[in-house]
């Protein structure tokens, strides 16, 4: 077969994977050379802020995908800047045959994607961005009156009956490289310049890699999935942790959703897992509609709520320290491994923000800093959700008790006990609430609180009237503008 000498170029995104890639696929078709290239740099509140989590599990995954385009003839073109520049300077350099690129549903590269597209118009540069990032396109699911749902049963009963992005084909079998060799950024240089060798512990929990999402979605299918409604509350108990594969794009939504279904036979079973699938399209969809949720409540009426600065709590409750042990250890195993389990998110959460009055933002950030799965959409609903300011969310004056948590979903201590191991010898009686254990009891298994584990840094029954006066106040607060 004979190529053209002017390569299509296709952005990788949030998509580093060669299966199911329609970017990727309208670019074999095209007959021509293909360059693929990541943009460093603006993927980039990520790669800029070099602090997160998340750039170790970019830099190996840049690093992978490399590998898997080196076995099929090609390989990965790592440019740096603002993607209008660098698109705009490539197509200027290269002439390139077309641009391709599947979207990304944030807010700033929704925006970013129009300007590109402009720029190229401009041009007379073909380019075309597909699906690919979601289950279904946020823009078309409105209700009745042309707007958008609030609630996720309204969302999801909608979106349900909606066609859904198919899958559009395999791994290609060869990718033909242009004939020039196209300078690149190398990774090892990313490396040396970012703080991911910081995080070296995590390659003992992550394995960042298209195989290694498959692996894990074909693992969770047959041995997990059947249970999973059953024990997807359970600390102790591995969920998929398929998050991360997930927001970097090493494996599709649609091909986790086509997988269950094809490989698995219990309905019930599959209708529990792609609900929550699909509860990270909801994120998604309610931050289009509300970009202003990254940093401001969804429901006004919490811009007025008395938050509190506490440096020292805020310190306790990163490090794990503030008493209450399911808290610390999810505090403790997110520093661990970069991740932490969902219930325990919730319980963190509403501690921070309810327990300790600390603004919800303040939490989030911690989070896109610390989590390998650091998604902003599902970030931010998760703690407005939980601090009760967001869409569909938990009503504020509902607050977790973290002990009362803890000996529902860790009824042995087996989490805690993992997480926090000055507390492993504690007898399970005690393991939520060590500071009501017998002296002699704590002595004999060698715990001395207020030194080897705090003591709880609140009470948990004052902080909730705190939080509820807290939220009495706001209310009252609003009332009285509203006459002014």
């Amino acid at each position: 077969m004979t190529y053209s000498t002017n390569p299509t170029v296709v952005w990788f995104r949030r998509d580093l994977r060669l299966s199911d890639n329609r970017a990727l696929t309208e670019a074999v078709t095209k007959h021509a050379p293909i360059l693929p290239i990541y943009i460093w740099g603006y993927e980039g509140d990520l790669t800029a802020s070099n602090k997160t989590r998340s750039v170790w599990w970019l830099l190996k995954s840049l690093r992978n995908l490399d590998h898997d385009l080196k076995l099929v003839g090609s390989k990965l073109v790592i440019l740096k800047g603002n993607p209008l520049g660098v698109i705009s300077k490539l197509a200027y350099q290269i002439s390139p045959r077309a641009i391709y690129w599947n979207k990304v549903y944030e807010p700033n590269r929704i925006s970013l994607d129009r300007k590109i597209s402009l720029r190229l118009d401009n041009l007379n540069i073909e380019h075309s961005s597909f699906e690919g990032h979601l289950l279904w396109n946020p823009e078309e699911i409105r209700n009745v009156d042309g707007g958008h749902y609030q609630t996720f049963t309204a969302f999801w009963n909608k979106a349900n009956k909606l066609p859904m992005f198919g899958a559009s084909s395999q791994k290609p079998n060869v990718l033909p490289m242009p004939l020039f060799d196209h300078d690149s950024i190398s990774i090892d240089e990313l490396e040396r310049n970012t703080t991911a060798s910081r995080n070296k512990n995590l390659v003992n929990y992550w394995s960042p890699s298209e195989d290694s999402a498959n692996q894990l979605l074909g693992n969770f299918i047959s041995t997990k999935l059947e249970v999973y409604e059953k024990t997807r509350n359970i600390p102790h108990i591995s969920n998929s942790k398929l998050s991360p594969y997930i927001h970097f794009g090493q494996v599709s939504p649609f091909t986790i959703w086509s997988r269950t279904i094809s490989e698995l036979e219990n309905i019930d079973a599959q209708n529990q897992f792609l609900k929550q699938l699909a509860w990270r399209d909801f994120a998604h969809y309610v931050l289009i509609h509300n970009p202003g949720a990254i940093n401001n409540p969804i429901k006004p009426q919490f811009q007025r709520f008395p938050w509190v600065n506490d440096p020292k709590g805020f310190s306790s409750w990163k490090l794990g320290e503030t008493g209450y042990p399911i808290v610390d250890a999810g505090l403790r195993e997110l520093s661990e491994t970069g991740f932490m389990h969902n219930r325990v998110r919730m319980v963190a959460a509403s501690f921070l923000t309810k327990h300790l009055l600390i603004h919800w933002n303040k939490g989030a950030r911690h989070f896109e800093d610390m989590l390998v799965d650091a998604d902003l959409a599902n970030n931010i609903m998760g703690w407005q959700w939980v601090a009760g300011t967001g869409t569909d969310s938990m009503p504020y004056f509902r607050i977790f008790n973290p002990t009362l948590q803890g000996k529902r979903f860790d009824p042995h201590g087996k989490y805690v006990k993992r997480w926090i191991p000055e507390l492993s010898k504690i007898p399970q009686v005690w393991v939520h609430q060590p500071w009501q254990s017998p002296e002699r009891t704590l002595s004999m298994v060698g715990i001395k609180l207020g030194k080897t584990y705090p003591f709880p840094i609140i009470d948990h029954d004052m902080a909730r009237v705190r939080a509820l006066d807290a939220y009495k106040v706001t209310q009252l607060t609003n009332k009285v503008s509203q006459l002014i």
